[in-house]
């Protein structure tokens, strides 16, 4: 379960599948929750500890305000969002040639003029273009419940919450 706030409405998480070998949760709030503690707590099997304290301030509400309809390696394009703060854009689709079919564009500081770096963008072998998407991500991080052992010696890891935009683009040659 995950709640916004100290007595925010409880939503469920899901499991996220990635191709390492942590696993993943995603609670989608139907409310905007940004720039409030998010508390994440799992509960798990009995005879098992619980992990109700793990915590996380989510990033600032945004909105994608401007995407260029196309993208081609090499030529000049850009993507506004309505206010600036550290964020990432990825390119993601069937025919990006990077892992997860994503390519990351560009790291933003304090910008809402994106502009992003199209020598990056590669296409696999074969194809001509896709429909894709830009996925813009703004990412906090927050402390994990010691009920959680992770890592190479059981040390327990930061928490990532995630603000996302997604919009619509065409990749091409």
């Amino acid at each position: 379960m995950a709640r916004v706030g100290d007595k925010g409405v409880e939503v469920r998480m899901s499991e996220v599948p990635n191709s390492g070998n942590d696993l993943r949760y995603e609670a989608r709030f139907p409310y905007p929750a940004s720039n409030q503690r998010v508390v994440v707590s799992f509960l798990r099997a009995p005879n098992r500890a619980n992990a109700g304290l793990s915590e996380v301030w989510l990033a600032g509400d945004f909105d994608i305000t401007n995407t260029p309809g196309t993208l081609r390696p090499g030529a000049a394009a850009a993507m506004m969002v309505n206010n600036a703060a550290p964020q990432k854009v990825d390119v993601v689709g069937d025919c990006i040639n990077g892992a997860g079919g994503r390519i990351t564009l560009g790291t933003y500081n304090t910008s809402t003029y994106l502009a992003l770096d199209t020598n990056k963008l590669l296409l696999k072998p074969g194809t001509t273009g896709c429909n894709a998407w830009l996925d813009v991500r703004r990412e906090t991080t927050g402390r994990v419940d010691s009920a959680f052992k992770r890592g190479v010696f059981d040390s327990v890891h930061e928490m990532e919450g995630v603000q996302a935009r997604s919009a619509g683009v065409y990749v091409s040659k």
